[in-house]
């Protein structure tokens, strides 16, 4: 059979020229603009009815919202313990020769920078696990209920150094939302002291947030080693379980014998009064 299309045929129904063949009709001009018209009112319509909703609801998380959680970790360097890596009795002596220089009967206030400085000059450390602050409050006026807490010790290990208690401002009692740590056990675990405000009562998980109705937590620790440990605040909102870490500002907490909460007291005590060191362990 003799092929009818010629010997220059493209296979697309053009001659040689392949200008002289009428263009198909679904590829003229007119039909092109006529369904693009048809194709953007159609697209205006719907976005009209709703459309945009839901492009919204497919990109934008409509997952529960978290509460916010601050946390105030106990860095103060007076009415807190010292870990010292050096010889306790040169820092003490170093306290001495500032605090003296204020006379007689120093105003406490005065005395707080001096022990700031002197904490950070001589490299000493306190424990910021030791009280922590948690402050909870909902974003939105939607109610949030708090269901527990959860410690996780990140490191443990022997503690070196010596420890040195500087007992000045301290307060007295428990607050009702205090909840201990004994990071020591095997499996530690948050439960709730009872106050000794008799006019405050100590009540236990769970507990409500909203915008306008926040709650703060007083998370106390203590161990005979030094621990690094963080916390986790369990919650629901909108019928959804979750959950924020409690960190010092990203890192761990820090626990270390001696603490106002421990059960082991400091090696030193340091009386910025009396301007002393004395062995606290014998007192």
């Amino acid at each position: 059979m003799v092929d009818q299309r010629g010997s220059g045929g493209n296979g697309d129904g053009s001659g040689a020229g392949g200008n002289n063949t009428a263009r198909a009709w679904w590829r003229s001009p007119g039909f092109v603009a006529a369904v693009s018209a048809v194709a953007v009112g159609a697209l205006g319509g719907w976005l009209q009815q709703g459309g945009v909703s839901l492009i919204q609801g497919i990109f934008n998380d409509d997952g529960p919202k978290p509460p916010a959680v601050t946390a105030k970790a106990s860095r103060w360097s007076t009415c807190n313990t010292w870990l010292i890596s050096g010889d306790v009795h040169q820092v003490a002596d170093v306290l001495i020769d500032k605090i003296s220089q204020l006379g007689s009967n120093p105003n406490p206030n005065d005395i707080d920078p001096i022990a700031d400085e002197v904490l950070k000059s001589t490299g000493s450390q306190v424990p910021t696990g030791d009280e922590v602050e948690v402050t909870v409050t909902g974003k939105e006026e939607r109610v949030i209920v708090l269901t527990g807490l959860e410690v996780f010790v990140q490191t443990k290990k022997e503690l070196t150094g010596h420890t040195m208690e500087f007992p000045m401002g301290c307060g007295a009692g428990v607050p009702p939302r205090l909840f201990d740590v004994n990071l020591d056990e095997r499996k530690p675990n948050f439960t709730l002291r009872k106050s000794t405000d008799p006019e405050e009562k100590s009540i236990d998980f769970p507990y409500k947030v909203s915008s306008g109705e926040p709650e703060v937590l007083l998370l106390v620790s203590q161990s005979h080693e030094y621990v690094e440990w963080k916390a986790r605040l369990l919650w629901v909102a909108d019928g959804k379980e979750g959950h924020t870490d409690i960190t010092n500002k990203g890192e761990s907490f820090v626990t270390f014998p001696g603490g106002a909460w421990s059960d082991l007291p400091a090696d030193y005590k340091f009386s910025p009064f009396d301007l002393k060191l004395t062995t606290g362990r014998d007192e």
